[in-house]
């Protein structure tokens, strides 16, 4: 399962034209994202692993944007990243669960049924910000 993840995270990469993160898999409780590193949780179900792997996937391109790029968008991540929002609310993890979704729908062509709350945080972001950020920006 974690070879196959990461090759997957390799091909992602490559279409957002960002270097790879590092990725560790372990039983971490959650996944989650520092700094050029996903730390991705195993779950008994690869599919379940595999969407929370890109959406982790989704904060490094994030994370590599804003660092990079000086706009609207970076402005918005940079408010985001360096204060507490809550996590239901918030742009960056509304874009990285929209951006897990359409990579499995649009690019895997895996059927996934995501959880109520994340179909939640899905549709606050897709309601609430006037922009959207490209999946292949």
């Amino acid at each position: 399962m974690q070879k196959k993840i990461k090759n997957i995270i390799y091909k992602i990469s490559k279409m957002l034209s960002i270097k790879p993160p590092k990725i560790l898999f372990g039983m971490f409780g959650n996944s989650f994202y520092t700094s050029g590193v996903c730390h991705i949780h195993l779950y008994d179900s690869y599919n379940k692993t595999l969407f929370l792997a890109l959406h982790e996937l989704r904060h490094h391109y994030q994370y590599a944007y804003m660092m990079h790029i000086e706009d609207s968008i970076s402005n918005k991540i940079k408010e985001e990243w360096n204060r507490s929002i809550p996590y239901e609310t918030s742009y960056i993890e509304g874009d990285a669960y929209t951006f897990s979704l359409f990579v499995f729908q649009m690019i895997l062509h895996i059927p996934y049924k995501i959880e109520n709350k994340t179909k939640e945080i899905i549709m606050h972001f897709l309601r609430e910000n006037s922009f959207i950020f490209s999946i292949f920006l």
